[in-house]
């Protein structure tokens, strides 16, 4: 406990916008981005209506990326987090616009679980209908429908893609 409360002693967080770090050049061993890219790819993408699409979301999600360039030390890691499928066992994902540019970045990729615990089929299905809307909620419902509504605990399969980069 004491050697892991030492090394929380040199563990920070900040919040701050992706593509304005508030910290010094060089400054970091680990950038970590949860969640967060993908939020500037819908902000900056545009969709036509001959399915096509474009926008400004690559060289926003790029202004992100050499932020965390920027602040990271020279052996240092910039993660990535991104959802991959909620409510479902296998990734859904995996040929996204997004993921396929963080890979012509040089990012390595792997899948993991993060499956969702939750006291109760009702708590599962209020939260993920909170978070994720209707279909991902009615994907847990078929998912959860021999579990009983009476706090029996359930699981709802999650699947989370993790991207890493090396700074040289």
């Amino acid at each position: 406990a004491r050697a892991a409360s030492a090394a929380a002693a040199h563990i920070s967080f900040d919040e701050a916008d992706a593509r304005c770090l508030p910290l010094p050049d060089g400054s970091v061993d680990v950038a970590l981005a949860g969640w967060a890219l993908s939020y500037l790819k819908s902000e900056h993408e545009v969709w036509h209506a001959d399915g096509s699409y474009g926008g400004a979301w690559r060289e926003e999600v790029d202004a992100a990326l050499r932020e965390m360039d920027r602040v990271l030390v020279d052996g240092g890691v910039a993660l990535l987090l991104e959802t991959m499928g909620t409510a479902t066992e296998t990734p859904q994902r995996d040929g996204s616009h997004l993921y396929a540019h963080y890979r012509a970045r040089g990012f390595s990729q792997r899948v993991v679980r993060t499956d969702y615990r939750f006291e109760s089929r009702r708590a599962a299905l209020g939260t993920l209908g909170f978070f994720f809307g209707k279909g991902v909620a009615r994907r847990a419902e078929a998912l959860l429908a021999d579990v009983a509504d009476d706090g029996e605990a359930c699981f709802v399969p999650e699947c989370t893609g993790v991207w890493w980069r090396v700074k040289h």
